[in-house]
């Protein structure tokens, strides 16, 4: 996440929808005031990641702890995380009802079903080395997946409502990002492809889920499905 109140925007992560790319080229603009969350590729090789201009401001006092923080903080007797993928409730909070209303707020999103493989592909890159196991078939992966983890509609909504002023799609990344430029008057980010590499298999999401976990989806990202107009497609030459 950023909150940039020299620019007054507030850029929430999306997890897989290239938000380290973008959060990479956002910081460089970012002040000593702005609050800027750590990256997850910390051993990524593109250069961009190594002249990141770095986090900044995101640790959080007690008074902004919410209840699942008390409980990860009381019950599991870990301190709670720093708001690197934020949602839109847990935003309001930090920079409060004024910023909240004035800043430019946004996120990218992604069709679901390749979200869903692209995660698959992210979370089980090390299953092996660390569980001494290999990791399961994409399709039992996908099932064992609560809504939380599959859908992101939670993430940039208030009350069931999109909360966000402008919410891209990753299939058109540079579009989105020119038009976030042109809003925020700032140079457009030439975004580079940050953690790529990872998904060994590039087949079409319609080629690699079967009819268990594409209704598993469908079910648990019905309202994303609905509000950006993804469907299931099945491309004649994938």
């Amino acid at each position: 996440m950023i909150i940039s109140h020299q620019h007054k925007f507030i850029f929430l992560r999306i997890p897989k929808t290239a938000s380290t790319s973008i959060e990479i080229e956002l910081a460089a603009l970012c002040g000593p005031k702005d609050v800027v969350t750590p990256l997850t590729a910390k051993n990524d090789t593109n250069d961009k990641v190594k002249e990141y201009a770095g986090p900044r401001n995101h640790e959080r006092t007690f008074w902004q702890y919410q209840l699942s923080d008390w409980y990860r903080l009381i019950v599991k007797g870990r301190r709670p995380g720093d708001l690197k993928h934020a949602t839109a409730q847990q935003a309001r909070k930090l920079v409060g009802a004024k910023a909240w209303q004035s800043y430019y707020k946004f996120c990218f999103v992604r069709n679901p079903f390749d979200r869903a493989v692209s995660l698959y592909f992210w979370e089980t890159k090390s299953w092996e080395r660390k569980r001494h196991v290999s990791p399961p078939d994409i399709n039992t992966y996908i099932l064992s997946l609560s809504e939380e983890k599959l859908s992101t509609w939670f993430r940039y909504t208030l009350d069931g409502n999109i909360a966000l002023d402008f919410i891209g799609k990753f299939e058109a990344l540079n579009e989105g990002m020119a038009e976030v430029a042109r809003n925020l008057q700032i140079p457009t980010p030439m975004l580079s492809h940050s953690k790529g590499g990872v998904r060994k298999d590039q087949a079409h999401y319609s080629q690699l889920l079967n009819q268990a976990a594409r209704m598993h989806i469908e079910k648990l990202c019905s309202a994303e499905l609905a509000a950006f107009g993804y469907a299931w497609i099945t491309p004649e030459n994938p």
